[in-house]
């Protein structure tokens, strides 16, 4: 799309998922994928899900928050919502059509993860180099947090 921007090369098939970006006192939430899941066990990034058809981005991104780590919506404030950006996986042969969102946590919590995630990590963003992450989390990352 015209509006989108893309990252990567163009792949076959097209997911659509929401990720949010969590920060509180400027540090930055990752979550390392359970080594259960089929796409990218054991790999870092953002809290994700899939979007179904119909559904408000921003709806699922809360639910996602929700389900992944214990937080109601009334925990965060949102301080950004962009429009997609496609990020290309070649080997895996798809396109993900990240829908990224930017929160800061009001008040830092523990964190509850389910079982889609083994640990969590506040790091400064600066560091997400340093991390074995899902494709395209740093280039997303930047983008959704441009000024």
């Amino acid at each position: 799309m015209a509006n989108e921007k893309d990252i990567g090369m163009t792949g076959g098939r097209i997911l659509r998922i929401v990720t949010g970006f969590l920060f509180c006192r400027e540090q930055l939430l990752l979550l390392r994928r359970s080594s259960s899941l089929r796409n990218y066990p054991g790999k870092w990034g953002g809290v994700s899900g899939y979007l179904e058809p119909g559904v408000d981005p921003l709806r699922q991104v809360y639910r996602e928050i929700k389900e992944e780590l214990g937080l109601e919506a009334e925990a965060l404030e949102l301080k950004r919502r962009l429009k997609p950006v496609d990020v290309t996986d070649d080997k895996a042969g798809i396109t993900w059509r990240v829908f990224p969102f930017v929160f800061v946590v009001k008040t830092c919590p523990g964190i509850e993860l389910n079982r889609e995630n083994a640990e969590f990590a506040w790091i400064d963003p600066a560091q997400v180099p340093d991390f074995d992450t899902v494709p395209g989390l740093a280039e997303v990352l930047e983008y959704a947090c441009k000024e």
